[in-house]
């Protein structure tokens, strides 16, 4: 909330602090040769907790403070994220979710996966907060599971195209009320709560406008409703939060695409087609209907 920009790497935590320009590391009690930083989240009390393979440590930033939960003793963490109410949540590598207990300085435990899940190498990647609709645990090859933190009940989210089974997720983030954007290893597939499977975007070699890799390793929205998109190999692609406005027609090479680069003139007739000229590739009829 302060603004600061917090880094995890594979050897400690960094901060940046854009006012005044300035990088640091947090002390040499808490980083080191071996402590790979996988999640960092910020919570409403001033606590940065930070996500390790040898377990939880969270730093006040207040007093400098640290608290360690070592994996050995609670569990060992894979990723943590906080819900609309505070609620400070980790997925885990036993197939649980736990929720962070302030008051007894604990965890509390429900399980997602089952054990058939979990032996088939099913693992839990992150979690997205619907409110009052419950939490929605994403899951590395067993889909999407909505949890109701209340009864600790879980369920699979329907898929009556079976694409689950065809992908490895590898994140998931809540794009409205009733989109998820997951990114897998075959781009980014959009799943409405209401409607299913709604289309999968990824990369077209002969497309610019397309995704740069379809290695998919982070989804982020911002507060202009704008689309960042971290790849494998691939950079950064962004999408603009109203990405619908423009229908765009380029050379693509694929069947049915305009040829031209270069267009002169452009003319409906009665029958609503759009004729369009080109002085490099000729002319081009396009039926919007």
């Amino acid at each position: 909330k302060d603004g600061w920009i917090w880094t995890g790497t594979s050897d400690g935590l960094c901060y940046y602090i854009p006012e005044s320009d300035f990088f640091g590391t947090i002390g040499p009690e808490n980083r080191g040769p071996g402590l790979f930083i996988q999640d960092i989240i910020a919570d409403n009390d001033g606590n940065i907790w930070i996500v390790t393979y040898t377990g939880i440590i969270r730093y006040t930033k207040a007093t400098g403070s640290t608290k360690i939960f070592p994996a050995g003793q609670y569990f060992v963490p894979l990723s943590a994220d906080m819900s609309s109410n505070g609620d400070i949540w980790f997925c885990a590598t036993d197939g649980k979710i736990y929720r962070y207990d302030v008051q007894n300085e604990a965890f509390t435990g429900i399980r997602v996966l089952d054990s058939e899940e979990l032996s088939s190498s099913a693992r839990l990647i992150n979690i997205l907060d619907r409110g009052d609709g419950g939490l929605i645990v994403a899951s590395s090859t067993a889909g999407l599971k909505l949890v109701e933190p209340g009864s600790s009940r879980v369920s699979t989210l329907p898929d009556d195209s079976r694409q689950f089974s065809k992908m490895l997720i590898r994140t998931a983030s809540m794009y409205d009320e009733d989109e998820i954007w997951i990114g897998t290893e075959t781009g980014i597939h959009i799943y409405s709560l209401s409607r299913g499977f709604v289309t999968n975007l990824q990369k077209i070699n002969t497309d610019p406008y397309s995704l740069s890799n379809n290695a998919i390793r982070s989804i982020t929205r911002d507060r202009e409703g704008g689309v960042w998109i971290g790849t494998f190999y691939g950079g950064v692609s962004y999408l603009p939060g109203d990405y619908k406005s423009f229908e765009k027609f380029y050379p693509t090479g694929l069947p049915g695409s305009l040829n031209g680069n270069v267009v002169r003139e452009m003319q409906a007739d009665s029958e609503g087609n759009i004729w369009i000229g080109t002085e490099d590739a000729g002319l081009f009829r396009y039926d919007p209907r």
